[in-house]
């Protein structure tokens, strides 16, 4: 552990499209409250949350009620990756911290994060798992791929948890074409850095709760974008299986199921009844990756039906929002 940072050398960006995703205002009062309680000092931090415009006007007082030094960002078309995009141009200070909305973070959560920078280390990756509920242990190795519990280098990083220094933010920025939502640009975003020789730093200490979405509308659309991402991004692992008519769901959802089942067993002295539960999780494991592989064919045989019914991957145009025909 380093020195504490200053706190003036920080920026810390909460998005708030995942509390709009979810329709749930509480969920995204959580998430500030921890803030809040946190051991750091980030009322002395640069603080900015990033709103969907409408949501702005309609009334964000109660954002600033709970954070009073921070600085509202009203965003006219508001995606995940287009919130952290706009956090990035905005900030100026040594470090960048990104959270969410929809994020519980521990007391220590910021103290640890900032505490892992030393020499050779530029990002730092938080330790994200699922708050209590159902399939909570199954989800977590699904989606959360640290594979250690301890800290230490990893490929892994997600954008709900993620500290960087200026010199590697600066020339940063997350692909915006992959969807509405976190899903795929994040993926993207490892390949580039990993070219780079850049190795996120995996704090175990710096923990957070991911609230729990419905189940099923989250599992269809992560499988239709493990589709998307590699159709997409051509040097994303496994994208040339993408590219194989109908096969590739198959193919894309199979190679997630390995890499799951891969971190179950590397993890299963952590299982509840210390490995001897291996085969249930295993099992659900397969159940969760069975609703993934639904989205994923649906995408694959009717992608315009997909945008249209569920707008996953119509992503508007950012900037002003178009006026309606109606209003013209």
């Amino acid at each position: 552990m380093t020195d504490r940072i200053p706190p003036q050398q920080v920026t810390l960006v909460i998005e708030g499209w995942n509390a709009d995703d979810l329709e749930s205002r509480e969920i995204f009062e959580r998430a500030l409250h921890s803030l809040q309680q946190q051991t750091y000092p980030i009322a002395e931090c640069t603080l900015y949350v990033v709103l969907d415009a409408q949501a702005h006007a309609e009334g964000s007082d109660w954002v600033q009620a709970q954070l009073p030094r921070s600085v509202v960002l009203p965003l006219h078309n508001q995606t995940y990756y287009r919130s952290k995009n706009l956090g990035i141009q905005q900030a100026r200070t040594e470090y960048l911290v990104f959270a969410d909305s929809d994020v519980i973070y521990a007391p220590e959560w910021l103290e640890s994060l900032l505490g892992c920078f030393a020499p050779g280390i530029d990002l730092v990756a938080g330790n994200t798992r699922y708050e209590e509920g159902p399939f909570r242990l199954t989800l977590d190795l699904v989606d959360w791929a640290g594979l250690r519990i301890g800290s230490g280098f990893t490929a892994w990083f997600y954008a709900n948890s993620v500290a960087m220094r200026q010199e590697l933010y600066s020339r940063l920025r997350f692909r915006e074409d992959f969807g509405l939502s976190g899903g795929g640009a994040v993926n993207a975003l490892r390949v580039q850095l990993r070219s780079e020789g850049v190795r996120p730093w995996f704090c175990e200490q710096a923990r957070g709760q991911h609230s729990l979405a419905p189940f099923w509308p989250k599992r269809l659309r992560i499988g239709a974008y493990h589709l998307r991402t590699r159709q997409l991004a051509s040097d994303v692992e496994w994208a040339w299986v993408a590219r194989v008519p109908l096969l590739a769901p198959f193919l894309v959802v199979g190679g997630t199921l390995l890499r799951a089942w891969q971190r179950a067993w590397r993890l299963r002295s952590l299982l509840p009844g210390r490995g001897f539960g291996l085969p249930i999780y295993m099992i659900s494991i397969g159940l969760v990756k069975l609703a993934e592989l639904a989205g994923a064919i649906l995408y694959a045989l009717a992608p315009g039906y997909v945008d249209r019914k569920h707008g996953w991957f119509d992503i508007p145009q950012p900037g002003e929002p178009v006026a309606s025909p109606e209003s013209a």
